[in-house]
C-alpha cells in the first residue's frame, strides 16, 4: 500500500476512490479561479476537452444559477 504525503495524497486518494468504476465520458471537471468580485469558470470532460470555454460569474444567487445552468447544459 502507498503512503500519503500530505492533504494533497489524501484529496487524490479520495477523487481516484470516487472515480473508480464511473463512466469517465459522463465526468465533468470545472477549475474555478476565485477572485474579489468575478470569478472564471470553464467546463472540460475527464479527458481534457473543453466543453464550455471560459465564462465569468459573480458569486450570488444569480451567478450561482448560471454556473448550475451551464453544468446542466454541459451533460
Amino acid at each position: 500500500m502507498r503512503l500519503l504525503n500530505g492533504k494533497q495524497g489524501l484529496r487524490r486518494s479520495q477523487f481516484a476512490k470516487e472515480l473508480k468504476g464511473a463512466d469517465l465520458e459522463k465526468v465533468l471537471i470545472i477549475p474555478i479561479d476565485a477572485s474579489k468580485v468575478v470569478q472564471k469558470a470553464m467546463i472540460l470532460n475527464y479527458f481534457g476537452d473543453v466543453v464550455h470555454t471560459p465564462f465569468a460569474f459573480m458569486v450570488n444567487q444569480t451567478g450561482m444559477k448560471s454556473l448550475i445552468q451551464k453544468m446542466e447544459e454541459s451533460k
